[in-house]
C-alpha cells in the first residue's frame, strides 16, 4: 500500500487478490478514498515524493530488493516511513491443555497440506508457498532499521482455520477453474478439513502464528 494524506492506494501483481481486496472495500468508508491497481511493486502509480508512507504485506520473499528499494526512494517524501510484514502459514499444532482444544492440530495440519497440494494444485505464486520469515533480515535502505519478530499463538475454532484457508487468492482461482461459488469452495475446504463431520467447525485447535515486522525512516 502507498499512503499519502489524502489517499491510499493497493498494488499486487495478481489481479485476483486484486478483485478480493476491492470486494473487501465495497461498502466501507475506506472505498471513498482507496484505490487497487494490478501492476508492478517496480512502478509504483504514483510521482516522486509524493507518499507518506509505503506498507508492504508478504512481498519482501518474492521481492528484487534492490530495484524495490531504488522505487521506494523514488515515490517515498522525505521524512516518510517504509514497513514491512510477513508472516507463516497459519499453522495448527498439538496442545498440552486438552481440555481447551478437542482437534489434534497435527491431524488437521496435515490436512490443510493436502487442500494447498492437491486441491489448490498449480494455483498458487511459485514462492508463496516460502516463509516470509527466512527473508527478514533485510539489508538496509536507510539508516538504523527497527526489526521484530514474534510468535502469536491461540486457541481457535476450526472455523477459523477454514476461514484463513479462503484468504488465499488460490481459493478465488479455484472458484473460476471450476466454476462454482466462493461458498461453495469453502463448504469444500470444510470437508476436507473436518473429515465430513461439519460438527467439527466449532470444535477448538491450538495455533501458531509467526511474524516479522521491518520499518525504516527517510531521512529529513
Amino acid at each position: 500500500a502507498v499512503v499519502s494524506t489524502q489517499s491510499t492506494g493497493g498494488v499486487d501483481y495478481s489481479e485476483a487478490q486484486c478483485v478480493v481486496g476491492r470486494r473487501r472495500l465495497e461498502g466501507t468508508s475506506a472505498a471513498q478514498n482507496t484505490s487497487i491497481h494490478q501492476g508492478s511493486i517496480y512502478e509504483l502509480p504514483v510521482p516522486d515524493h509524493s507518499v507518506s508512507c509505503i506498507f508492504g504485506v508478504m512481498i519482501v520473499h518474492f521481492a528484487d530488493m534492490d530495484r524495490l528499494y531504488t522505487e521506494i526512494d523514488r515515490v517515498l517524501k522525505p521524512g516518510g516511513l517504509v514497513l514491512f510484514h510477513g508472516k507463516g502459514s497459519l499453522t495448527p499444532v498439538d496442545s498440552a491443555d486438552k481440555e481447551k482444544t478437542v482437534v489434534s492440530g497435527k491431524e488437521l495440519a496435515e490436512r490443510m497440506v493436502y487442500v494447498k497440494n492437491k486441491l489448490f494444485k498449480n494455483l498458487f505464486h511459485d514462492r508463496t508457498a516460502f516463509n516470509p520469515l527466512k527473508y527478514s533480515n533485510l539489508p538496509e535502505l536507510y539508516p538504523g532499521p527497527l526489526r521484530e519478530q514474534w510468535t502469536e499463538s491461540a486457541c481457535v475454532p476450526v472455523s477459523a482455520v477454514i476461514n484463513y484457508a479462503m484468504t488465499w487468492s488460490a481459493a478465488l482461482k479455484y472458484s473460476e477453474q471450476q466454476g462454482i461459488t466462493l461458498p461453495q469452495v469453502r463448504d469444500l475446504i470444510a470437508t476436507h478439513l473436518t473429515a465430513g463431520d461439519s460438527s467439527l467447525e466449532d470444535a477448538s485447535v491450538s495455533t501458531q502464528l509467526d511474524h516479522f515486522t521491518w520499518m525504516s525512516k527517510k531521512p529529513p
